[in-house]
C-alpha cells in the first residue's frame, strides 16, 4: 500500500523520524509536494454555516431549559456572567451575527474551497497513494472542505510532553481503511504513553 508523506513536513524531526520508521518495515512511501492551498472564504464558511444552523439547532434540536433561539440573544446571555459563559470573548459569535452572506454566495464559496482541497489532494484522488501522512490537525480544512475523513494518533512527544499527532488522510468513504492504518501504526510503534494521572 503506498502511503503519501508531505516533503514540506519532513523538516519536522518527529515526522522525518516516523516517516523514517515506517520505511523500515517495508510500507511504500511516495513523497508529495502538492501546493500549497488557498485558504481565502474558509471563515466565510464556517461563520455562514453556523449563522444558519445554530438557529435551527436551538429551535427544533435543544432541551426545554434553553430559551434563546438566535445567535445575538446568545451573546447576549453570555455576556451577562462573560467570565464564566465566554472566557476567550466572543468574536466568532460577533462575526456570525453580523454575517450578511447568502446561501446562494456560500455554495459558491464552498465550491470553491472544495475544488481547491481536492487538488491538493490529487495524489490521493487519484489513486497514486492510499493515504497522506500530516500533522496534527494541519489539513483539517482540506479534509473538511473535501469531506474526506482522517484519524490521528500519536507519533511523538516534545520535550515539554506535548504530544504530536500524526494524522492520516484518506479518500471519501475510507474510514474503515483509516482506522486499520491507525492501528496497526499503533501496534507495530507502541507511541502512546497514558498520562501519569490517568495510570
Amino acid at each position: 500500500k503506498k502511503i503519501g508523506v508531505i516533503k514540506d513536513f519532513l523538516s519536522d524531526p518527529i515526522y522525518k523520524k516516523t516517516v523514517q520508521n515506517i520505511e523500515k518495515i517495508g510500507a511504500n512511501i511516495t513523497y508529495l509536494s502538492p501546493q500549497e492551498m488557498n485558504y481565502n472564504g474558509f471563515m466565510n464558511v464556517l461563520t455562514t454555516e453556523m449563522k444558519y444552523d445554530l438557529p435551527n439547532y436551538l429551535q427544533n434540536f435543544s432541551g426545554d431549559s434553553i430559551t434563546f433561539k438566535l445567535v445575538k440573544e446568545v451573546i447576549e446571555f453570555n455576556k451577562k456572567d462573560s467570565v464564566r459563559r465566554a472566557p476567550y470573548g466572543q468574536q466568532l459569535f460577533e462575526e456570525i451575527a453580523t454575517d450578511t452572506t447568502s446561501i446562494e454566495k456560500l455554495e459558491r464559496v464552498k465550491q470553491k474551497l472544495r475544488a481547491r482541497g481536492l487538488r491538493y489532494l490529487e495524489a490521493l484522488e487519484k489513486k497514486q497513494v492510499e493515504v497522506m501522512l500530516s500533522i496534527d490537525h494541519h489539513h483539517s480544512t482540506i479534509a473538511a472542505v473535501t469531506n474526506r475523513p482522517t484519524i490521528t494518533v500519536p507519533m511523538g512527544y516534545k520535550s515539554s510532553g506535548e504530544p504530536i499527532g500524526l494524522t492520516f488522510i484518506g479518500r471519501r468513504l475510507s474510514e474503515k481503511k483509516l482506522l486499520e492504518f491507525a492501528y496497526a501504526f499503533e501496534k507495530l510503534f507502541k507511541v502512546r504513553k497514558i498520562p501519569s494521572n490517568y495510570q
